[in-house]
């Protein structure tokens, strides 16, 4: 069966009773856990960035083992971008401001994180979806700039994805085009916000991430049609900006409070000034 989801998907009564469903720490996907493993691991080893600002070879390993599926690849010296799921945290670490470079170290930011604790689970999964789709710029993690007005394109990406990706999932046979849309880090996001499931394949020698089957979530396809119709179609709130000519932080808690009725506070320390 093709896809019911469209390139330009309705939002529906399935949908909205679908986003009907409590944000906790443990579902939908692993993102806030392994989020939260990530923070614990970089207060007690913040590790020295490359000169690109990325995380060293010496660090991947051992950041990679604190997720709760550390995932498994065949290469001798893999780099950050080989472990799509690090490298898509690390993206949210840094978009969301929860760390900062310091001394050429990435380190927590106390003052962020404080103001993080007092979250509850569907505050921090909105703030960080926020993070990735409004400000993960692709520069963060060393990938070509891709933009729609000041946007980054993940969302772009990921709804032309949905929209080919059958319901009932595609096999590995299928995947070639994975690595454009939405790309690997984009794809691993997917997973970890819980808006698809992944098969995984066992590592091979010499090859990085392997993929068995991917399948979209119904929550995946609902809470997407939901942003593409009341904020990517609605070109006021696309291109409210704050005084400062961005973004505004928490500009989506209007929107999800009615399916997530705990998102009540948002994130209120801003991102700091990324150095790419």
């Amino acid at each position: 069966m093709p896809s019911t989801f469209g390139y330009r998907p309705v939002f529906s009564d399935v949908h909205a009773q679908t986003l009907h469903q409590a944000i906790t720490m443990q579902e939908p996907g692993t993102l806030l856990r392994d989020l939260e493993a990530l923070l614990a691991y970089l207060r007690e080893h913040p590790p020295r960035l490359t000169a690109k600002g990325q995380l060293p070879l010496a660090a991947l390993r051992p950041m990679n083992e604190q997720l709760v599926r550390p995932l498994q690849v065949g290469l001798a010296r893999p780099q950050q971008r080989s472990y799509p799921h690090l490298n898509g945290l690390y993206l949210l670490l840094r978009a969301s401001g929860l760390t900062v470079i310091d001394r050429n170290h990435l380190a927590v930011d106390e003052t962020v994180l404080a103001d993080w604790q007092r979250l509850n689970p569907a505050e921090r999964y909105g703030s960080l979806l926020e993070s990735w789709l409004l400000r993960g710029y692709p520069e963060i993690i060393g990938e070509r700039a891709g933009w729609l007005w000041d946007h980054p394109e993940h969302f772009r990406l990921c709804l032309e994805f949905f929209a080919e990706l059958p319901d009932e999932g595609i096999a590995a046979e299928g995947l070639s085009f994975l690595a454009y849309r939405p790309g690997w880090y984009n794809l691993a996001l997917l997973d970890l916000f819980g808006l698809l499931t992944i098969q995984h394949g066992e590592p091979i020698t010499g090859q990085g991430w392997q993929i068995e089957q991917v399948q979209p979530t119904l929550f995946g396809q609902a809470l997407l049609a939901l942003l593409w119709n009341l904020y990517f179609l609605d070109d006021e709130l696309y291109y409210t900006r704050d005084p400062k000519g961005t973004i505004p932080i928490g500009i989506w808690q209007p929107l999800l409070a009615p399916y997530f009725p705990d998102w009540q506070q948002t994130q209120g320390t801003p991102p700091a000034q990324y150095h790419w």
